[in-house]
């Protein structure tokens, strides 16, 4: 690449340029050991759509490693993905998972949730990570707000992004159930039982006619969120799905090969 762009663009660039069925990703400090590429691979064949490595110990320090297994079991939840080490790059994957995936920021920290949707076969082993031998780690404390900014962002993007309208329409509706009843009974109050809203309620109503304006704001904007996304996808080569394998194709083609089934006993995380 022409200049550092950050580990995310990185990724997202030679996964761009990956032209093998089988894409493993690893850090280029050494701390990533190759030995372990034979093991993914295996995995890989045996069924798996996705390896990850999970680092066997973890020599951060008490306070470190507490940060860390609070945030992996955040996005566990969050996402609905059973990892053990989201933060790992140390992955492989088969290619057509990393199709259309959009990997902006700090995206390739949840790069295993982002992928990793339902019926998506996915499993970890423990790695041994060296020590660092070039550089120095920019992960500190003063990261912790921006992955807890980014875990929002990451909500939205598996549960919401292709349907927007769920999230800004449940809201927008809630809002607008809530402010016409409350300024219905302001009105019903004032005409009937002699309220006056000016000198004895008069935050109260504005509060009510904000809560009516932000619900009608919120299904606007459900609405062009809704048609931004079918805009999105509707664009050549964009789509919102991948697909593993063809079960037929046309008439005189010769039919895929059907990705291997892991093994049974073979926990999946």
């Amino acid at each position: 690449m022409a200049g550092n762009y950050g580990q995310t663009l990185g990724l997202r660039a030679g996964f761009e340029q990956a032209q093998g069925s089988i894409v493993v990703a690893m850090d280029g400090d050494l701390q990533h050991d190759p030995a372990y590429l034979p093991e993914f691979v295996r995995l890989i064949r045996e069924g798996y759509d996705m390896v990850g490595g999970a680092k066997s110990k973890r020599p951060e320090g008490f306070l470190k490693t507490l940060i860390s297994n609070g945030a992996h079991n955040i996005i566990s939840r969050l996402s609905g993905v059973k990892l053990e080490y989201f933060g790992a790059t140390y992955k492989a994957y088969r290619r057509y998972l990393l199709t259309n995936v959009e990997m902006l920021g700090d995206a390739h920290r949840f790069l295993g949730a982002l992928v990793a949707r339902k019926g998506v076969r996915y499993i970890e082993f423990p790695i041994e990570i060296r020590a660092r031998e070039f550089g120095t780690s920019n992960y500190g404390l003063n990261k912790v707000f921006k992955v807890i900014v980014d875990l929002l962002i990451l909500r939205f993007t598996v549960v919401y992004a292709r349907k927007p309208f769920r999230l800004f329409g449940v809201l927008g509706i809630l809002s607008l159930l809530i402010g016409g009843a409350l300024t219905m009974g302001f009105l019903v109050g004032s005409v009937f039982f002699r309220v006056h809203i000016a000198k004895q309620f008069p935050m109260e109503f504005i509060f009510s006619l904000f809560l009516i304006m932000g619900g009608i704001f919120l299904l606007s904007f459900g609405v062009l969120a809704e048609i931004g996304t079918y805009t999105y996808f509707a664009r050549r080569n964009r789509r919102p799905y991948v697909l593993r394998h063809l079960a037929h194709q046309a008439a005189g083609a010769p039919a895929a090969a059907p990705v291997p089934q892991p093994a049974a006993a073979r926990a999946i995380k």
